[in-house]
């Protein structure tokens, strides 16, 4: 019924099922997870009014951490796992090697729906910051683009009171980095993030 990738292996199909509506794949070297696409097969269809929804856990934890949900009319989904497996490892990610699990679940699409809200409203709007280590890189790239921009603008012009040319910056250079700046970020506003 369900099938998944963990990006760079091969297709996994040893699915078990451990309940009634209650599926899992054993991952191994969980560590190394950093995206995985959960899909159906199209061997069955889910039953109507319900969604499959993909969770993962890293052990030791026992906490399983909702990364979205596949359906009839979403039959596959990538998700990153590294954010999910940074909540749930708590300081374990320098242990031995583990495998880690995930899981499927069948449930209503009303309780599906219920835990993308809830994924949602504590991520955050789209784009938004996970931790202060996320502003400090957003800043640090955003200086290195304004760096890298005006300085290609930089020309040797006769200064006044020195012996040698100074590089000189036109003022409308920051102009013009500021309109080329809200353009990348419309185009692309998780940019900063790769």
């Amino acid at each position: 019924m369900f099938g998944c990738i963990v990006a760079g292996r091969l297709v996994q199909t040893n699915l078990v099922q451990v309940d009634q509506l209650k599926y899992a794949f054993v991952l191994e070297h969980g560590q190394q997870i950093n995206y995985v696409v959960v899909f159906m097969t199209g061997a069955a269809a889910l039953p109507a009014g319900s969604a499959a929804s993909v969770y993962f856990q890293l052990p030791p934890s026992p906490d399983w951490q909702f990364l979205g949900y596949v359906s009839n009319e979403k039959p596959s989904a990538v998700f990153k796992v590294t954010k999910a497996m940074k909540s749930l490892a708590d300081g374990t990610l320098g242990a031995p090697d583990v495998s880690a699990n995930l899981g499927i679940s069948i449930e209503s699409v009303a309780q599906v729906q219920q835990q993308v809200a809830l994924k949602e409203s504590i991520a955050g709007p789209a784009g938004a910051f996970s931790s202060p280590n996320d502003v400090v890189k957003l800043a640090k790239r955003m200086l290195d683009h304004l760096s890298n921009y005006v300085l290609s603008f930089a020309r040797k012009v006769p200064g006044p009171y020195a012996p040698a040319p100074i590089e000189s910056i036109p003022v409308d250079a920051f102009t013009k980095w500021t309109q080329s700046f809200e353009a990348k970020i419309q185009r692309d506003p998780n940019w900063w993030k790769d």
